[in-house]
């Protein structure tokens, strides 16, 4: 297994694992929600670097960055609305 490989799977438990928690003891804590929005974050990354890895275009990579940007962005931004 791959370093990436590996990574993704420590952060999509934890994503799960706040989304479970979240689930389990019905918490709506802004806390949480960043929580969640920064592992997010971390998979997506993950995700572009293995892109990358697998492509090596650096077009793609600026684009997907460009995409991960905006998200964690539009992220924010929802949860600063729905505070």
């Amino acid at each position: 297994m791959t370093k990436i490989t590996i990574f993704r799977i420590i952060t999509t438990l934890g994503l799960l694992g706040t989304f479970l928690y979240k689930f389990v003891t019905d918490t709506s804590s802004i806390y949480l929600s960043i929580i969640q929005a920064v592992f997010l974050v971390i998979l997506w990354i993950a995700l572009v670097v293995d892109r990358y890895n697998n492509i090596r275009s650096k077009s793609y990579l600026k684009w997907d960055l460009f995409l991960v940007g905006v998200s964690a962005l539009l992220l924010v931004a929802i949860i600063a609305l729905f505070r």
